[in-house]
């Protein structure tokens, strides 16, 4: 379904990608369980930080090009094809080119979990021959949501398959292998199309729009993972550990946030030089995202802790209490993830790039004193603060009808949001949760 209803994203279409990535998600997390359960905290910390190496490694071998790819294509059927060869030319070569270098720095490193990281290094080309953007920028929404249970299913399969005890390296090779199988899964069933009647754009012009948006990715990336990072390098693997276990679970509650960011992703670009469409499209897929994730993160606030040592392991019930700190960040990383979409899908990449540099500078002296401290919870704090100035910085980006409108979309959600902060300080004496509660309930 290729047109959207009143401007906004169809929610037909939002269904399908939403219900892709929450089943994906859902078996996604099945595997987190799986590998907490197997490994040590110790050890996951490190695995933690090999996936978290993994993404910059990632994101510097797609060099944007993938929202690019997804953006052209969209503009018309069968225009795919005409992109894929310079696509998967550019994404392949840079991938071979970042694992000679990240292999020639591994030899001079000394630790018994560089066969884990090597393995994953091998995921990088197999990652961009996974074609599931081909489908989503021809509005089948149903194929692209199927295509995301691939590798999770096939993670899950790969785990129960390689014999007991799993260690660092069987879980990187069934990491790996199950991006091979979702990359092969991609393939088959292709919609037509002619490479000639749509010549896709210059090298150079591929480039100039998806660098930008590399450096978007990436500072993306650092948000998300540096603080495990460091806190892994500086403080203790475990405590990489303990931030992987969370993020996972907040990952799955993001996942009607990043359907709806690449629908935008792939669909906004036509709105561009009409103002008002823009401004009731944002407006409406604001609204509609903000309501489903407000209750998502109250719920995950009350519930996380408690489930969490049951579901991971009492080797890691340390992870529990962070979760209801974590409830403001999601909401507010809900809707960055929309306006960057938004943003891409308009061309406007360095403006993106500008936004997540201030935010990170903005977050650096809290990361430092957080990781002086030697306080986790700090470093959740620094994560939320940066995530509203980056917000807020997106917004403007905009231009003053679209920001002003999506505004308008989370107004209301965005006030239960602050009753919810409100809330939580009054009951401090009294568990963070009972706080919570009764300030979503008065929402």
């Amino acid at each position: 379904m290729r047109a959207a209803v009143g401007g906004w994203v169809s929610r037909l279409d939002l269904a399908w990608l939403a219900g892709g990535r929450l089943l994906g998600a859902g078996l996604g997390f099945l595997g987190v369980s799986l590998v907490a359960r197997t490994l040590s905290p110790g050890d996951l910390g490190l695995w933690s930080m090999a996936l978290a190496l993994q993404g910059y490694l990632l994101h510097l071998s797609e060099m944007g090009l993938r929202s690019v790819a997804t953006a052209e294509a969209g503009l018309g059927p069968g225009r795919w094809r005409g992109l894929l060869g310079r696509y998967l030319l550019l994404r392949l070569s840079a991938s071979a080119a970042l694992i000679a270098a990240a292999f020639s720095l591994l030899a001079f490193v000394r630790s018994e979990a560089l066969p884990a990281f090597a393995l994953v290094l091998f995921s990088l080309p197999l990652v961009a021959l996974q074609l599931d953007w081909v489908p989503l920028a021809e509005g089948r929404a149903g194929r692209a949501g199927g295509l995301l249970l691939v590798r999770p299913f096939a993670f899950l399969v790969l785990l129960h398959a390689l014999p007991p005890p799993l260690g660092l390296v069987q879980v990187a090779a069934a990491w790996t292998g199950a991006w091979a199988i979702a990359a092969a899964a991609t393939w088959p069933g292709l919609p037509a199309g002619t490479a000639n009647a749509h010549p896709p754009p210059p090298v150079r012009t591929f480039l100039r729009r998806g660098l930008p948006l590399m450096g978007v990715t990436l500072s993306n990336q650092a948000q998300a993972s540096l603080d495990l990072l460091l806190a892994g390098l500086l403080l203790a693997p475990e405590a990489a550990g303990r931030l992987y276990l969370v993020l996972a679970v907040l990952a799955a509650a993001l996942i009607p946030a990043n359907a709806l960011g690449q629908l935008t992703l792939a669909r906004l670009g036509r709105h561009r030089g009409d103002s008002v469409a823009l401004a009731a499209a944002l407006e409406g897929d604001a609204r509609q995202l903000a309501w489903v994730m407000l209750p998502l993160g109250g719920g995950l606030a009350l519930v996380a802790p408690v489930l969490a040592p049951l579901v991971f392991g009492e080797a890691h019930a340390a992870a529990a209490p962070l979760f209801p700190l974590f409830a403001p960040w999601l909401f507010l990383q809900a809707q960055t993830t929309l306006l960057q979409g938004a943003l891409a899908a308009l061309g406007r990449g360095d403006g993106l790039l500008r936004v997540n540099l201030v935010a990170l500078a903005a977050a650096s002296p809290v990361v430092a004193l957080a990781l002086w401290s030697g306080r986790i919870e700090a470093l959740v704090l620094a994560r939320t603060l940066a995530e509203a100035l980056r917000l807020w910085r997106l917004a403007r980006l905009l231009g003053a009808p679209a920001w002003r409108a999506w505004l308008r979309g989370v107004a209301w959600p965005g006030g239960c949001l602050a009753v919810a902060a409100a809330g939580s300080v009054a009951y401090a004496s009294r568990p963070l949760a009972r706080g919570l509660f009764l300030s979503f309930f008065i929402c």
